[in-house]
């Protein structure tokens, strides 16, 4: 059987996004980026803001940061990672020297960091819960099975999603992601 490969036809930088300033520095520190080097998270009145770093051992890496705050909806969110990542590629085309991409691979380079910013986003602020793992030491005795019991609705509250505390009063998080303005008209249809 063969064995496949990434699909990526050019590899680039590493790219990661970071919604807190503290992220953005405890990433520096981890990649070992000289104090030096670093910048604001955040360029002054910008709503997001790409950076660009070689570490110590000669990666390429790419973190942009874009906060999470109550006055950019979810349609903002993706036009901003959309733009960052049209800086992405252009600066990627810099570095390899290419002066004159053509119109469809510029596109799909657009395409694919645009799909594995907003994927990144996404994970961040909805992080994967983790599976514990549980040990049985039971000897001969069999493991318990789990009872079957109805099925929990799942609540979106701050203690299942903690950035939801960006999102406006009285606004879903569907209605934030979405962009939508029609939470009064909503209320008066229940």
């Amino acid at each position: 059987m063969v064995t496949w490969t990434s699909k990526t036809l050019i590899e680039g930088d590493h790219i990661g996004v970071c919604v807190t300033e503290a992220d953005y520095r405890k990433t520096l520190k981890h990649l070992k980026v000289p104090v030096i080097e670093w910048d604001r998270w955040l360029i002054t009145e910008s709503l997001a803001t790409t950076h660009y770093f070689n570490t110590p051992k000669g990666s390429r890496v790419t973190i942009v940061c874009i906060p999470v705050t109550p006055e950019i909806d979810g349609i903002d969110v993706a036009t901003l990672l959309v733009h960052e990542a049209v800086h992405v590629v252009q600066e990627y085309f810099r570095y390899i020297c290419e002066d004159n991409p053509g119109n469809e691979i510029e596109a799909y380079a657009v395409q694919n960091v645009s799909a594995s910013l907003m994927r990144a986003y996404r994970d961040k602020l909805f992080p994967k819960p983790k599976k514990e793992k549980k040990e049985w030491t039971g000897s001969t005795i069999s493991k318990p099975t789990p009872t079957a019991s109805p099925a929990q609705p799942l609540t979106q509250t701050e203690t299942t999603l903690p950035y939801l505390n960006a999102v406006p009063e009285g606004m879903s998080l569907t209605d934030y992601l979405t962009g939508s303005t029609n939470v009064e008209e909503r209320k008066t249809d229940s």
